[in-house]
């Protein structure tokens, strides 16, 4: 997208700060998910190492965020985030494409899977009127958030995109704000890329399988209406 604000470098790790977080978060929240990735066996579904990166990822992001930053936690319609205690911003996770990462690319990532309605609602930015009914399970540790706080925060996303490159595993890296999500509910543009250089790890075998639950979610959906017609 023309107009979007691409940092890289020291840059990009100051303006990481400047939001209350660090590179050191963001690092082992993707280390957690490639050794997670590892644990697999001939016996789990093909989707497996991709779930499991994708569970690690942000369950290591949100607790080490939540325990350095004091930020709080919430899942509105199982939707992952971790935001700000003053509820003006949110960080979710995502699995972006072949651009993730490149600072050069005059779209940036595009999100692998189609997002859902919350996501859309969460980067709206106020350009509609939130429709969904957000009933979330509160305790001592975990975060509420309204429509309207949702609605209104800037909307920020880990976006990664792993792959085989020779003899070692890579996961290219970006934090990124969403531009509203386009019609097909796909996030392709961004009003704000921090692009940092990709981390290399010893070589993983990548599945032929969905890389997330989203994706995971379209089979489900297909199943169930193919059973339905049935």
């Amino acid at each position: 997208m023309s107009g979007t604000i691409v940092w890289t470098g020291t840059a990009a790790q100051r303006r990481l700060q400047e939001l209350g977080l660090n590179i050191a978060q963001v690092d082992e929240a993707i280390r957690a998910g490639v050794n997670a990735r590892r644990s697999n066996n001939d016996f789990e579904p093909r989707s497996a190492p991709g779930l499991k990166d994708w569970i690690a990822r942000v369950g290591e992001l949100r607790r080490r965020v939540v325990a350095e930053a004091g930020w709080r936690y919430a899942d509105p319609r199982n939707v992952p985030l971790v935001y700000e205690a003053h509820k003006s911003r949110a960080l979710g996770v995502l699995l972006g494409d072949q651009n993730t990462g490149d600072a050069r690319s005059k779209t940036g990532p595009r999100s692998k899977y189609p997002k859902g309605a919350v996501v859309a609602e969460a980067t709206a930015q106020g350009t509609g009127q939130p429709t969904l009914d957000l009933d979330l399970t509160r305790s001592s540790n975990r975060g509420h958030l309204d429509i309207e706080d949702l609605a209104a925060m800037d909307v920020w996303f880990l976006v990664t995109y792993p792959l085989d490159v020779g003899d070692e595993f890579m996961v290219r890296r970006e934090v990124s704000l969403a531009d509203p999500i386009s019609p097909d509910r796909h996030i392709t543009s961004w009003r704000q890329r921090l692009v940092f250089p990709p981390l290399r790890f010893a070589p993983i075998v990548m599945p032929g399988g969905p890389e997330d639950p989203d994706q995971i979610d379209v089979y489900v959906r297909a199943l169930q209406s193919g059973a339905a017609l049935g």
